[in-house]
């Protein structure tokens, strides 16, 4: 809760839907089961980047994008971070924010120390 733009009711909700968020070894495989990646379709010969994939925790993911809002108003860094991409969609900016959110999140719990903003 020591993450800016994070409610306690909104990280009770994140961490109750995740379950034991430390089975995630790697950082990828959350953000994957959490479904803030890009879908990628490929052929023999192109391949395709489109936007985020269906196979998604939705509840989980709407959570975030929520408080990735209110961290682009709360959070320096975080407002920094969204004025530097000024003039791209503010939504896909948005899922960047929650990308980093739940990067934090990630951290905070697999690490046991609260959130230092330095």
């Amino acid at each position: 809760m020591t993450i800016p733009g994070m409610a306690p009711i909104i990280v009770i909700g994140i961490l109750a839907e995740l379950g034991d968020i430390k089975r995630f070894r790697k950082f990828d495989q959350l953000a994957s089961f959490v479904g803030l990646i890009p879908s990628i379709y490929s052929t023999g010969k192109k391949v395709q980047v489109r936007g985020l994939t269906h196979r998604s925790k939705t509840l989980i993911r709407s959570y975030l994008i929520e408080s990735a809002w209110v961290s682009v108003r709360r959070d320096p860094t975080m407002q920094t971070y969204y004025r530097t991409h000024v003039g791209k969609q503010p939504n896909k900016i948005v899922v960047k924010v929650a990308h980093i959110l739940l990067r934090r999140v990630w951290h905070v719990v697999k690490s046991g120390d609260g959130y230092n903003r330095t």
